[in-house]
Parts: C-alpha cells; sequence; structure tokens
C-alpha cells in the first residue's frame, strides 16, 4: 500500500518568516521508520506542508500525485481547521481512502474526531505501534476492534473507542525517525536557540512529563510517565 503521512500547513506567516525556526516533524518520521521497519513492501512519503509552506491547492496536487491508500495527519489543537481542511482534500481524491489522525487533539477527545465527516481512525497517545497495526488491519482487511489504541468509524458510521494501549516500555526498541525522507535542508532553529550559523537537526531523547501544568496535553498524551532512551541509543542516532 501507499502510506502519506501529513503535516498540515498551519502558520499565516505575515512577513515573519523565519523568525520561530522550522523544526522536522520526527513524530511523522517515527511512524514511517517503525512502520518500514515492520513491514518494508508499503511505500511511505513524509509532506512537510508547514515546513514547505504550501497552500492547500499545492497540498491537493502532492497528495493526488502520490495517490495513496492511507493518509496520517497529525493533529494539533490549534492547527485542528487546518487539518480538517486537508482530510476533506483526501477525501474528494477518493472516499475509500483512509484518513487517519494522531497526535494531542484525537488523544483528548477520540469520539468526537472521528465523528468529523472525512476522519475514519483517531489515534491515542503513543503512535508508532497503533499505527502500525492500523496499517496490518487495513492491509488484512480485518476488523479495527482488535486494535488497541483508537478509536474509529465503522461501515455503517457508528463511532467506536478501544481499549487504551501500554506505552513503549523500551524505547531503544525503536528505530530512528526516517529523515531520509524529511526535506532536511529548510530546517533552522530560531534566533534564540542558534549556536551556528550551520543547519540543525532536531532529536528526542525521552519522552513523557511527570507534571500537570494546566495549559499543557502532556498528561493526557503520556499518562505523567516519563522514559529515557539509553545513552549509547542516543549518541549512536547523533552519529
Amino acid at each position: 500500500m501507499k502510506i502519506f503521512l501529513i503535516n498540515p500547513p498551519f502558520t499565516d506567516y505575515g512577513g515573519l518568516e523565519g523568525h520561530g525556526g522550522k523544526a522536522a516533524p520526527l513524530n511523522l518520521a517515527y511512524l514511517a521508520a517503525y512502520v518500514r521497519e515492520k513491514n518494508s513492501k508499503h511505500s511511505i512519503k513524509i509532506l512537510d506542508c508547514e515546513g514547505l509552506r504550501l497552500t492547500y491547492e499545492k497540498t491537493a496536487i502532492e497528495i493526488a500525485a502520490f495517490d495513496p491508500d492511507i493518509v496520517g495527519i497529525t493533529a494539533p489543537t490549534p492547527a485542528y481547521p487546518q487539518v480538517l481542511e486537508v482530510a476533506k482534500i483526501v477525501k474528494k481524491l477518493g472516499k475509500q481512502k483512509i484518513v487517519v489522525l494522531g497526535g494531542p487533539h484525537p488523544t483528548a477527545f477520540p469520539l468526537e474526531t472521528v465523528k468529523e465527516e472525512n476522519i475514519d481512525i483517531a489515534v491515542l497517545g503513543e503512535g508508532e505501534e497503533t499505527f502500525n497495526d492500523i496499517v496490518s488491519s487495513i492491509e488484512n482487511n480485518s476488523d479495527l476492534s482488535s486494535v488497541d489504541g483508537i478509536s474509529y468509524k465503522d461501515k455503517l458510521g457508528e463511532s467506536h473507542l478501544n481499549k487504551p494501549r501500554a506505552l513503549i516500555k523500551d524505547l531503544d526498541s525503536i528505530p530512528f525517525p526516517a529523515r531520509d525522507i524529511l526535506p532536511l535542508d529548510i530546517y533552522f532553529p530560531p534566533p534564540t536557540k542558534r549556536v551556528s550559523d550551520k543547519k540543525s537537526g532536531n532529536m528526542i531523547t525521552s519522552r513523557g512529563c511527570p507534571y500537570e501544568c494546566t495549559y499543557c496535553m502532556a498528561r493526557i498524551m503520556w499518562n505523567k510517565k516519563v522514559r529515557f532512551r539509553g545513552i549509547k541509543n542516543v549518541v549512536d542516532e547523533i552519529e
């Protein structure tokens, strides 16, 4: 199958281009790497609409050119209107295309998310194992009710919420993000975090947070737990 992972366009630059920097969407790169490792026969691409400053029209052209079977869209709440617009673009190209949302918004509002007209599946919390199971279920035409950590809409349009999925215990078991399918030349740090004039590379060395800041979704996303990668694993990625 063809799998397209999309970071939606969500910034109105308004003359402030480059002020805040641009970071690679490693969440999507982790998903791509995990699915590739588990089943290499699938074709996977990432489209960073935000990083490439794509309009909806250009986004539609890119999606149509790849003609994916499954489209995964990362969905932070502030970008939710843009996420829904991208989902609508996908469904205009074919109602049979499966639209999967992941990230903070579907984690906090799983049933509300899949009640949206153009959303088929929502991933709750950590995505690698769950998204891979979704891909396998679609490939084998099996029932999504057996996939932990999702909400989904069945063929009759009814919404369902499955049991939660446990967090991945060993972060070192996850392959490094698939940076080879990202446009790495476009990413750079904001002025306040710049230590040189060279290009930057972002990475994630731990997941989670033990605190409960009122404005933050971390406790919902990570269950107030913190996990660290091993030192060797981190250094291997840097190298």
